[in-house]
């Protein structure tokens, strides 16, 4: 393993958390905008078909890929195997980084260095992934009993899995957010660069409800009966 290697692998470990973020506000957005009251309300009912394919396959994009991130399996990198890489390959970071502030008064540029401890944060990774075993447990029934496989257990009442298992918003959105946590840690410590794991323009899917519900609104508009005027 080289440094380039390991950053690269961190980096594209991050790139997926940020597909996966994105699904995961797309799809609570538009549900949030065409909910019973809301503006687009209208929208589900004009084309429920396209709608309901579209949040569906939202939704098990985000579950399956924050699957992904959790697979234990040995020939596949998911977040334990990161941490193990990153433990095995210590020598690989170094112990600061040189950093120079640029005093916004005087331009005067002032080098220091910033600390970094590896040791600490793997010690500190391996807690954060013990402690969303639960989450991770609910999330990998889902993945083996219906969106990774059809179980014959539950393929006919795959309603009643989700209910039984009862993974939350919240314990969905902890699972993406700690292993985005950990993999910046990494490459903080490694390169001194963090990643965002969210695309500037997540919500121009608003630019998209707006023209649609306008172009409806026109579309109504020329396809109105015409009445002839008496002369």
């Amino acid at each position: 393993m080289t440094t380039e290697k390991l950053e690269a692998t961190l980096n594209e470990f991050l790139h997926e958390i940020t597909i996966i973020k994105t699904n995961w506000i797309i799809w609570n957005g538009l549900r949030e905008e065409m909910q019973e009251g809301a503006k687009y309300e209208k929208l589900l009912e004009y084309s429920p078909c396209f709608w309901t394919v579209t949040l569906n396959n939202l939704l098990s994009k985000t579950l399956l890929g924050t699957a992904k991130l959790y697979d234990e399996h040995k020939d596949c990198l998911g977040l334990q195997k990161l941490i193990n890489i990153c433990d095995q390959n210590q020598t690989l970071f170094p112990k600061s980084h040189a950093i120079i502030h640029t005093n916004g008064y005087t331009g005067e540029q002032i080098p220091y260095e910033v600390q970094k401890d590896i040791c600490a944060n793997i010690k500190e990774a391996r807690e954060k992934y013990q402690s969303v075993q639960n989450f991770r447990s609910q999330l990998i029934t889902l993945r083996d009993k219906h969106l990774a496989h059809l179980d014959k257990s539950t393929f006919l009442n795959a309603k009643e899995l989700y209910r039984e298992v009862a993974l939350k918003k919240e314990a969905l959105e902890k699972l993406f957010e700690t292993a985005a946590g950990i993999a910046n840690s990494f490459l903080s410590c490694l390169s001194n660069n963090v990643v965002y794991t969210e695309f500037h323009n997540v919500d121009d899917y608003q630019i998209l409800l707006t023209y649609i519900k306008e172009g409806k609104k026109a579309y109504l508009q020329r396809i109105k009966p015409r009445t002839n005027k008496k002369s």
